[in-house]
């Protein structure tokens, strides 16, 4: 945190989990920056960088939406049927959408269908850009990355580290430095990604 300030560009920890991701966000980070608030004059900011497809897409919510391709048609109709446990399910994670202030897939309680998910959310390789997007200035995404550019520490996954970097895809903020925690894990994700 000394360091980003110091150097007016965020820190990168890259670590390999979502579990880990969740812990240092709710638990370690505030207790940390509630603890040098009052050393630094000002309180340490943190923010989290994922892919595109933890958040909610607002095009698709303001769409139909559609299952993936290996789903078969009968299907589709689940979608327009609030009676139907799929059904239900997506009325309730449309709810929670209009509502959210993140559009965060783990700020919903329980977890979403996942089916109902993808048929919400999109790749990043599906996206066609805020630019172009309607719904480009809501975009959660976007709204995400915008807090990350701000930020003292950014807690990212191994997986958007690598495309970040190997890719030239910029995900990540420009920064100073990067932590890689769980870093055993690094190189196999790497494989995995390039």
């Amino acid at each position: 945190i000394l360091y980003a300030m110091e150097n007016k560009q965020p820190v990168i920890i890259s670590t390999a989990t979502l579990a880990l991701q969740r812990q240092l966000v709710a638990r370690d980070l505030p207790r940390i920056a509630d603890a040098l608030a009052t050393v630094l004059k000002r309180k340490p900011t943190f923010a989290v960088a994922k892919g595109r497809h933890h958040y909610i897409c607002k095009q698709k919510l303001n769409s139909t939406p559609t299952l993936p391709k290996d789903d078969d048609d009968d299907q589709a109709a689940l979608f327009a049927s609030p009676t139907t446990k799929l059904g239900r399910e997506a009325k309730r994670v449309r709810t929670w959408a209009h509502t959210t202030d993140t559009g965060d897939r783990e700020d919903l309680e329980p977890a979403p269908d996942l089916k109902v998910w993808r048929a919400l959310s999109v790749l990043g390789t599906e996206c066609i850009g805020a630019s172009k997007c309607p719904f480009g200035g809501e975009c959660f995404t976007e709204s995400a990355r915008a807090a990350a550019e701000t930020a003292d520490v950014v807690i990212t996954n191994h997986a958007l580290l690598v495309i970040h970097a190997l890719e030239g895809v910029p995900l990540l903020p420009d920064h100073c430095a990067v932590i890689v925690d769980e870093g055993h894990e690094l190189a196999e994700i790497g494989r995995a990604h390039v």
